[in-house]
């Protein structure tokens, strides 16, 4: 039986979803829900059933090496399915995002050149012989079906590498600033005065907000969007090492002291997440956009069909290394 399936991003969030990121890597969007009206004619899945019963052996090892094989039974959804089922249903929702991202790949032009190709063909031919020749489990899958899906998976990569050169997902030094900051707030403006004044002397500054504020000020590493906005003018213009004047805020008076103006670790990770934030949300937008107007059919009785043979002893290679360590990306 053929059902429409169109796409909205949804967040299923939780466990599963955490436990399946650490594995797919190239899972670029949150699971996608369901929507009742065509947009357009709908299209099958370009994957055969032995071509999703191998990516699909390759992932459950993959858990299983990380989270031990009684991960399977484990309840979750607040004890509504078991993460088996919950982790068969997100793989469902990989396969479909594999298929739409090599659509919107060829729309954008976006292709492997004559090296990736090379070495992809190379990898796909290792993987052939040392995990799938002469398994049953696989259905005489041959060289040829195992390298289209080494194919298909690498410019899904490839599409996210370029999404994220795009210059809407970049994210300033100044955006991602990390500070180490001590912090005080006083009830009195005299108090904070004398904490500031004692401070600037060379007194500890985390003993006198004790004195003077009745407030632990340990270091903290701070981030833009942490303080209201008045204090984060204060905060992000100071120095290394200096002590702020006192501010106002909310009949509160605040004094700072700032050891390190410029957190260069902190900083660089901060950046790197706000700009997988942001990648994440452009392809989230272009994924809709494409799931539009190229909606996927799902066939139940396929994924019936391949719940029941899925091996749960595959021992081979993992199909996700061996495609990234063909293509050498970094940070993709």
């Amino acid at each position: 039986m053929m059902r429409e399936r169109t796409k909205q991003a949804r967040k299923r969030g939780g466990q599963v979803l955490t436990l399946l990121l650490v594995m797919l890597c190239c899972l670029l969007l949150a699971a996608c829900g369901k929507k009742e009206e065509k947009a357009a004619e709908s299209t099958a899945l370009p994957y055969s059933e032995s071509q999703l019963l191998l990516v699909i052996a390759s992932a459950r090892q993959e858990t299983e090496e990380v989270y031990g094989k009684e991960i399977w039974d484990k309840r979750v959804s607040g004890g509504r399915e078991t993460f088996s089922e919950a982790y068969f249903d997100e793989l469902k929702e990989f396969f479909y995002e594999l298929s739409a991202m090599n659509g919107m790949a060829e729309e954008r032009n976006v292709k492997l050149d004559t090296e990736e190709m090379r070495r992809l063909h190379e990898a796909a031919e290792r993987f052939y012989t040392a995990s799938v020749q002469n398994q049953p489990s696989f259905g005489g899958l041959s060289e040829e079906e195992v390298e289209f899906m080494f194919q298909q998976y690498a410019r899904a990569l490839k599409l996210r590498k370029t999404m994220r050169e795009d210059r809407r997902a970049e994210v300033s030094e100044s955006e991602a600033k990390v500070i180490r900051l001590q912090s005080a707030a006083c009830e009195k403006r005299e108090d904070a005065e004398k904490l500031r004044d004692e401070a600037l002397a060379g007194g500890d500054f985390r003993t006198l907000a004790r004195k003077y504020c009745n407030a632990d000020a340990p270091v903290k590493k701070v981030a833009r969007g942490d303080l209201a906005p008045a204090l984060e003018r204060v905060a992000f213009a100071m120095e290394d090492n200096t002590v702020s004047a006192v501010t106002e805020l909310d009949g509160k008076y605040y004094v700072f002291k700032c050891p390190v103006s410029y957190d260069t670790e902190a900083t660089a990770e901060r950046r790197k997440s706000l700009q997988d934030e942001r990648l994440q949300n452009l392809v989230r937008e272009a994924y809709e956009r494409y799931l539009s107007a190229h909606p996927i059919a799902e066939n139940a009785g396929l994924w019936d069909s391949i719940e029941g043979k899925v091996s749960k002893n595959y021992s081979g290679s993992n199909f996700f290394t061996a495609v990234r360590e063909a293509l050498r990306y970094e940070g993709v």
